[in-house]
């Protein structure tokens, strides 16, 4: 098997039929399995994935971080791609993915650029801030990848004990992955995820949460420092445009 696909869902009705659509249309002779990894949805959510994944397993814990591993743990490819239920990829994703990995040295994890499924003045600024910002922290040697499109080798995953069940896992899983090999978050190839996030908590609020994605202690080495330094100018201009949630 060359690539496993795992989907996190809770409650994902509304979602998942175009995500896992998404997932199955791939244009490739690779072979790959769909794995929706689910948390116990008390709607229509294992009914809709029984039509699309190749397995459903049930993830005991009400967690992404939990429900990823569990799906892990029964995939037999030799990549693993982790795809929130609210993201759709390309049908040439899975092959990008595959030739990334055999084409950049010493590579263990990867994601790619994003961009909104709704577009709006709001949604443009903030994916663009997003993956510059994520982009430039991959030029530094020390990429975040998040956890809505990541994708690692899974003997590596293996060896770092996949997800920690924090806030921030998709964090903690970028720096464990920065000590065994190069990471990368590549911009010439884009998901398609919701917005509903930035909806939820506002600009600022979703801005902030992939900014502190950084969350640089004393103790990490200096390219993660640079990272900070640039976390907070880019943040300092974001809050000077006063009116910026009332963008449309």
């Amino acid at each position: 098997m060359d690539i496993s696909i795992i989907v996190p869902t809770y409650n994902e009705e509304k979602c998942i039929e175009e995500n896992l659509k998404s997932i199955k249309n791939q244009k490739t002779n690779l072979n790959y399995e769909i794995i929706v990894s689910d948390c116990e949805s008390g709607d229509q959510t294992v009914k809709i994935a029984k039509k699309y994944a190749d397995k459903i397993v049930v993830s005991k814990k009400r967690s992404p971080a939990y429900a990823r591993n569990t799906g892990a743990l029964v995939a037999r490819g030799e990549i693993l791609i982790f795809i929130d239920a609210d993201t759709k990829i390309l049908p040439d994703y899975v092959e990008f993915i595959f030739r990334k990995f055999g084409k950049i040295p010493h590579l263990v994890g990867l994601s790619t650029s994003f961009k909104f499924s709704k577009q709006s003045p709001k949604l443009i600024f903030a994916e663009e801030i997003t993956n510059n910002y994520l982009l430039m922290r991959s030029q530094l040697d020390c990429a975040t990848l998040p956890g809505f499109n990541t994708c690692v080798l899974k003997d590596k995953f293996e060896k770092i004990d996949g997800f920690k069940n924090s806030v921030l896992e998709d964090v903690q899983l970028s720096r464990d992955l920065n000590l065994l090999g190069k990471v990368k978050y590549l911009p010439e190839k884009k998901v398609i995820t919701s917005s509903r996030k930035l909806e939820k908590v506002g600009i600022l609020g979703t801005l902030r949460y992939y900014f502190d994605l950084v969350m640089v202690e004393n103790d990490i080495d200096l390219p993660f420092k640079k990272v900070n330094g640039v976390k907070d100018k880019i943040l300092d201009k974001i809050t000077k445009y006063k009116n910026i949630e009332n963008i449309r």
